[in-house]
């Protein structure tokens, strides 16, 4: 599905621009391509991220939807190859790395998300660096292991006080640490008022 396998792909942006729907989003245009998929959710509950892959296939609000195409949309997506781990809040590596090597074996999953890098690094210690490094490689690792493509979502190191500024690479909480191992990065950018964000 255009995502090569063996490789990390690092999603970021400002805070409220809609990383985890875009990476929502992204996944299940995979199982839609029947490439099976997995999302890990540590900061959004499950539950929400359900409610999303159910809007868009039903093309509407998830609280605006009728029962109709709510019961339509669940069966689409119960149809699709992906399914969800519940690991909301702070979670070990090693946790995350048995969800996906037993997602890999039982389901074939070859898309995964992490959502998000944050919840796995200890924001604002002294090694901060070192540990999302260490995460981040280890990730790649799982990549080029399972031949699986995995997207980690991360934040910016610090919102920007500039109100339409474009986030850039060296924004990246760690960034080089992570300019040395993700294969791609994805910024999305929004400027304030407008609902079209875009992706480069």
């Amino acid at each position: 599905g255009g995502w090569r396998p063996g490789e990390i792909t690092v999603l970021s942006g400002t805070s409220g621009v809609g990383k985890s729907t875009f990476a929502s989003f992204l996944s299940l245009l995979q199982a839609s391509e029947k490439n099976p998929a997995l999302y890990l959710t540590f900061e959004v509950l499950p539950k929400n991220i359900l409610r999303k892959w159910i809007s868009m296939l039903a093309g509407g609000g998830f609280y605006e939807l009728s029962r109709e195409a709510y019961v339509q949309a669940r069966k689409k997506l119960a149809r699709r190859p992906i399914w969800i781990a519940d690991h909301f809040g702070m979670v070990q590596l090693e946790d995350v790395r048995k969800t996906i090597y037993e997602s890999t074996g039982s389901n074939g999953t070859r898309f995964i998300v992490i959502d998000h890098l944050g919840h796995l690094a200890s924001l604002g210690s002294d090694n901060e660096i070192r540990e999302t490094g260490h995460i981040i490689r280890e990730c790649k690792r799982w990549s080029l292991d399972l031949a699986v493509h995995i997207v980690v979502v991360a934040h910016l190191r610090k919102p920007s006080n500039q109100t339409n500024s474009t986030p850039q690479m060296e924004d990246l909480r760690g960034s080089s640490e992570l300019y040395q191992v993700a294969d791609n990065v994805l910024l999305l950018d929004r400027k304030r008022g407008q609902t079209k964000c875009r992706c480069r």
